[in-house]
């Protein structure tokens, strides 16, 4: 656990009207601002250090979970503050459900419309706070939302040929949204809202870090059976004391 004197304070603990009735509407929002850039400078060094010791540091959309006990990576998962922000979007309690590092290398492609929820379906509410932690444009691959998405459930998916390993959706949206965002943004979403990003063409990697929550009645389907997330969890949570080979992928 983190200490008192360690927690990660966010720039405010909830969201305001507009934000949740856009987060309803449509199936995501950005929070504007929601760490400052001291904050953000910590994180994005501590995201660059987990790719380097795993050997990945400008991959394609490069995903580790792992984080170290007392990095500042810690103190976000850990962070009373984001579990208001996730609570108040839930409407119950929030429980981590999993983090994991979001970085696009330099010249990489886009990453595939697909829902968070096609890994691994949940029966009750989840979802996604992703933290842009360099100012995320359409010219370095920032996220792309297809609003209202999240309304027509699951959809049916198929493996993606550009994005080896993950999923996409078996029909492609014909029309999103660009989300821009400045360093120390957190964009929140469904985990049925259809989502990607575009192609990183600038000369920097696009770094980003995601934090995914469930609500304390939420069940997930995994090894053929439907789990209370509470009661069996669906990945490991807990930060390491050294990092390893066996880190899970994102989803």
């Amino acid at each position: 656990m983190i200490t008192e004197d360690q927690v990660l304070s966010l720039r405010r603990r909830g969201v305001d009207p507009a934000e949740s009735a856009h987060y309803r509407q449509h199936g995501w929002a950005v929070l504007r601002g929601l760490l400052d850039q001291d904050a953000v400078a910590a994180l994005r060094q501590d995201v660059r250090a987990v790719l380097a010791a795993r050997n990945q540091p400008d991959s394609f959309l490069a995903q580790s979970s792992e984080f170290l006990a007392g990095s500042p990576l810690h103190r976000l998962v850990d962070s009373p503050d984001l579990r208001a922000v996730a609570a108040g979007l839930l409407g119950g309690e929030a429980h981590l459900y999993m983090g994991f590092t979001a970085v696009k290398g330099a010249g990489q492609g886009e990453f595939t419309f697909h829902q968070d929820g096609q890994y691994t379906p949940f029966d009750g509410p989840g979802l996604n706070c992703w933290f842009a932690l360099v100012d995320c444009t359409p010219a370095n691959g920032c996220l792309r939302m297809v609003s209202g998405s999240h309304r027509a459930g699951y959809a049916e998916w198929v493996s993606s040929a550009a994005c080896p390993g993950h999923r996409t959706m078996a029909q492609q949206p014909s029309s999103w949204e660009e989300v821009s965002m400045r360093a120390g943004d957190c964009c929140v979403f469904s985990r049925e809202t259809v989502h990607g990003s575009g192609p990183n063409r600038s000369p920097d990697p696009r770094i980003a870090y995601a934090v995914q929550f469930h609500r304390g009645d939420t069940r997930a389907f995994f090894d053929d059976a439907w789990e209370l997330l509470t009661r069996r969890p669906r990945w490991r949570t807990a930060p390491v004391a050294a990092f390893t080979d066996q880190a899970q992928r994102g989803e």
